[in-house]
């Protein structure tokens, strides 16, 4: 009679067919892996492919491939809206399409006349040759909102044509005055309030700024830093916004 308590040998697992299956799951996810990583790739490099070279020179950055040579716009102005993607680079720094919404929502670009630095470089726009440029007076100003001092956020404060028209009017027709003084003096002895932001009618790619200060003695200034200059303006304008009446 066989002894029950006899220890019966183990049953040896077979485990090719894990092996197998292990084998087959990492070589879908190898190529899955594969082939995401390698449209990423793609897509970078289409992306850079499609990035203008642009070559500079005396101040000016050129586009040879399409004969368009773009120049520094005036430092009063910056950019209506920036586009995220990057339109053209050159060894000196990159360009962005300058933008623009409408009453429908849509954005526009024109990367043939209209570009942009970064807001990290100061929001330089950048312009062809075909544009004409006004003198800040003859920007043919439609809206005027206030924004905050690093121009990334709009006030609820909006001024309409009437409005604004009148107010930018009196700062340019005040040149020669006694209330006009030398920018880089009086901005620097005055509280900056907010940045102002300007609108025109025919250049909508582009917004005009200029600052509001308020000095010691109530009193309300616009400047230019690109101007350099600084003007009293309407007190009872500003007075109403900043509850001051």
């Amino acid at each position: 009679m066989k002894n029950s308590n006899a220890k019966k040998p183990r049953e040896k697992w077979d485990l090719r067919p894990w092996i197998a299956v292990a084998g087959a799951i990492a070589l879908v996810l190898l190529i899955v892996t594969g082939i995401y990583f390698g449209k990423k790739a793609y897509d970078g490099i289409k992306a850079e492919a499609q990035v203008v070279k642009l070559r500079y020179s005396e101040g000016c950055y050129i586009d040879d491939a399409n004969g368009i040579t773009y120049r520094q716009a005036p430092g009063c102005y910056t950019y209506a809206a920036i586009s995220k993607e990057r339109y053209a680079k050159s060894e000196r720094l990159d360009l962005y399409y300058a933008t623009y919404k409408d009453a429908d929502g849509k954005y526009h670009v024109d990367p043939k006349n209209w570009l942009t630095t970064d807001y990290e470089h100061g929001g330089v726009i950048y312009c062809s040759d075909s544009i004409t440029l006004p003198e800040t007076k003859d920007f043919k100003w439609k809206v005027m909102y206030l924004c905050n001092p690093d121009g990334k956020l709009y006030a609820t404060q909006e001024f309409g044509a009437a409005d604004t028209d009148r107010l930018l009017s009196a700062y340019y027709a005040a040149e020669g005055e006694d209330n006009v003084y030398d920018g880089l003096y009086g901005m620097s002895r005055l509280d900056l309030l907010k940045e102002i932001r300007v609108i025109s009618s025919e250049y909508r790619y582009i917004h005009l700024v200029l600052y509001l200060f308020k000095d010691g003695e109530g009193k309300y200034y616009i400047g230019s830093a690109f101007d350099k200059r600084l003007v009293e303006t309407d007190s009872e304008t500003f007075d109403v916004i900043f509850g001051e009446k």
